[in-house]
Order: C-alpha cells, then structure tokens, then sequence
C-alpha cells in the first residue's frame, strides 16, 4: 500500500526508509515470464499492483545504523560524565534529559559536518550489514564492518561512511535487479529518512539515479484509501486512482555525476571488501 500510495510503477525502485528498508518493484509479466527473479525477498503476482508482478526486497538495517553510531557517542556522556566532578550533582531526571536532547543535536552536527566531507577524502569504507542483510540473497549472519579507520577517524567521517554503505546497499540491490533484466530508471523514496537531505543526495549520487520524494507523508494510508476507491468502483483500476490521487513529489535528488564517477569505484571496494569479508564474519 505505501507504494502504490507512493506512485509506483514500471521502472522505478520504490524504496520506503526508515529503521530499515522495504524495497519494491513491479514488472509487466513478459520480463519475468515464469521464472523466479534471483536474491530477492518475494515474488508474487499481483501483490503490489494488479496486472503486474510485485518484486520485494530491501536492508535489514538504514536508520538503525544511524542510531547504533548515534547511541555510541551517547554512551559516553551519559554513562561517564555523572562520574565525574563535573557531572556529580546531575541527577538522574536531568541525564534523562540530557540523553533526549543529544539524540537530536548529534545528528544536526554529524550531519553539518558530514556534507563538507567529498566522497574518498576520509579514506573510510563500511559495509552495511549491521543487522545482516536482506537482499540480496538474505542472510542474517553476516555483520557489518567499518574499514580504512586511522587515528584521524573523527566521529563525522565514520558516520559518513555509514551513511555511504547504506547507500552502496541500496546500489547492489538495483544491480540484483539489473542482473534479472529488471532495469530501474529512476527512484521514489518515501519514509522518516527520505525527508532527510544529507542522506537522500549521497543516496542518489551513488545510485547514479534521480530520487524522487513524495509529498505525502502517510502513503500507506493513501494506498489503502487508492485500493478502497478502485474496489469501490470509483476508479476503474490502480493506475487511474494513482494518478488521480497521488500528490506527486516534494523534491528530487539528481546524482551530481562527478560525485557519482567517484562513488562507483568505491561501490566497486565495497563489492570487494564484503566478499572477502562474508566467510570471517560468519565464523565470528
């Protein structure tokens, strides 16, 4: 429902982001045929639009690595800082507090920083599997990794390359689809993180791909009301309610193709990187 609310169709990657990622793609049956696309999540016909095939996949972790890092710098102020003189009259209501305003003012700063970092100055490379991986070819053992780190790794640059890896994820999942000859032109990014600009313009430099954001910020229920309205009879199939009742988008991302040059021989290093990586974590 979030992607039909979204607007989807042929040719486009709908991603809905937010502590993870659901990922979903319709494919006219004459791409597919009988034939069960390879290292995706589900297959179904009719499951997203009727008339199509629904292709599922998606991350097992986005934002909830933004808050992993987030909840490590946390740790220290407010685990250490009531040890010392310094912290020894603050109470525990005022760590509460303190602990609410810093998840917020961290991102801000991680995030100000972060935009005058350009792509491979700081020498970092993460692979994304903090909480396994979900496509392609689903396996949750394998963990995630932050590579290239030097006594120069300031909090800034290692979140950026966080944010870059879920970036690289979200890239091998359209090549996965490329690779099943389910080629993706273009993006729609719906969910909490797609209001994010910091993350929504690496996200596209990396793809290569215009992202385009939608204005609603309820498209699952505007896809259940799409549904209602086409069952109704009000509308006479999807397509038509879609394009009666989406809003359309609130920005798009273009990939800046200097920046995309860049990004895709790092994409290539983390290919690598998580290749070689994938049999030590599993014995981890």
């Amino acid at each position: 429902m979030g992607a039909v609310g979204a607007g989807i169709k042929p040719k486009v990657l709908c991603k809905i982001i937010g502590t993870s990622s659901c990922d979903m793609v319709i494919a006219p049956y004459e791409k597919t045929g009988k034939r069960a696309i390879k290292g995706i999540c589900g297959q179904v016909d009719g499951s997203i639009v009727p008339g199509y095939i629904g292709l599922e996949a998606g991350q097992s972790s986005v934002g909830d690595d933004f808050a992993w890092f987030r909840d490590t710098i946390i740790w220290s102020f407010v685990n250490i800082l009531p040890k010392t003189s310094l912290g020894k009259n603050i109470s525990a209501f005022q760590t509460k507090r303190l602990k609410e305003e810093l998840k917020n003012t961290i991102y801000q700063v991680l995030t100000a920083e972060g935009k005058n970092i350009k792509p491979a100055e700081s020498g970092l490379l993460a692979i994304d599997w903090f909480n396994g991986r979900r496509t392609p070819y689903a396996d949750q053992a394998l963990r995630g990794a932050l590579i290239g780190m030097n006594l120069g790794s300031l909090p800034p640059a290692i979140y950026n390359g966080i944010v870059e890896s879920t970036a690289f994820g979200a890239k091998r999942i359209v090549q996965q689809f490329a690779e099943e000859n389910i080629v993706l032109d273009s993006v729609i990014a719906c969910g909490g993180l797609s209001r994010i600009e910091y993350v929504m313009q690496i996200t596209s430099d990396i793809l290569g791909l215009p992202i385009n954001v939608t204005s609603s910020e309820q498209t699952c229920a505007l896809g259940a009301s799409i549904f209602a309205a086409v069952a109704s009879g009000y509308y006479k199939n999807t397509e038509e309610a879609q394009k009666r009742m989406c809003p359309g988008f609130s920005k798009t991302y273009s990939p800046e193709k200097a920046k995309t040059i860049v990004y895709n021989k790092l994409y290539r290093q983390y290919l690598a990187a998580g290749k070689s990586l994938e049999p030590i974590m599993k014995s981890l």
